[in-house]
């Protein structure tokens, strides 16, 4: 199934859990990704195993914290 080629999906919490989880499926779908949360070692992590399932996918980690407004701006 490709229902989001062409699409750039941000998914915050992306390093663990239903966020990470979530980053697996939507690539294996099509989607790029801007993968956020505040562990940057855990994204590349996160990165790496999304990669693993959909090489293709293009992905930019962000380390930030999204309740904080001066972080989300930058």
């Amino acid at each position: 199934m490709a229902r989001f080629t062409d699409k750039v999906v941000i998914i915050t919490g992306a390093a663990s859990g239903l966020g990470l989880e979530s980053a697996v499926r939507i690539a294996s779908e099509g989607a790029d990704l801007v993968l956020v949360d505040l562990k940057e070692d855990a994204l590349e992590a996160a990165k790496a195993l999304v990669l693993g399932t959909a090489p293709e996918a293009k992905i930019l980690t962000v380390a930030a914290d999204v309740s904080d407004e001066s972080q989300v701006q930058k």
